[in-house]
């Protein structure tokens, strides 16, 4: 019995090269979508470019908007500065609110949620 496994590799979808920086803003909502959801393992510098450039200007013009919690035990606690509130939420407030409903705490949460 061999224990090598193959693992397939798709030779004919080479993902296209996704811009940086500014260039990013550029990017259409389904291909933000494609880029977030298909195999193309987004490096962190890719990640915070897709948001701070394509992803975070949209869900501003929709009513989002961040806040740096004045709580010191959430500061504490999580390793973000800032957390990302979504339409209709006037204030953080980490009792009354659940964590990846009405806010969210990092990027990568608010791209997952962008990319739904």
């Amino acid at each position: 019995m061999s224990f090598e496994t193959q693992i397939p590799i798709k030779l004919s979808q080479f993902p296209p090269e996704m811009p940086t920086g500014k260039a990013c803003s550029a990017l259409t909502p389904s291909e933000i979508v494609k880029f977030l959801t298909e195999d193309y393992h987004l490096c962190k510098p890719q990640s915070n470019d897709l948001f701070w450039e394509a992803v975070w200007p949209r869900l501003l013009a929709r009513g989002w908007h961040s806040q740096e919690p004045n709580n010191h035990v959430y500061a504490a606690v999580s390793m973000y500065s800032f957390v990302f509130l979504m339409l209709g939420i006037k204030k953080f407030s980490r009792r009354k609110l659940v964590q990846g409903e009405p806010y969210f705490d990092c990027v990568a949460d608010v791209l997952s949620q962008f990319a739904r």
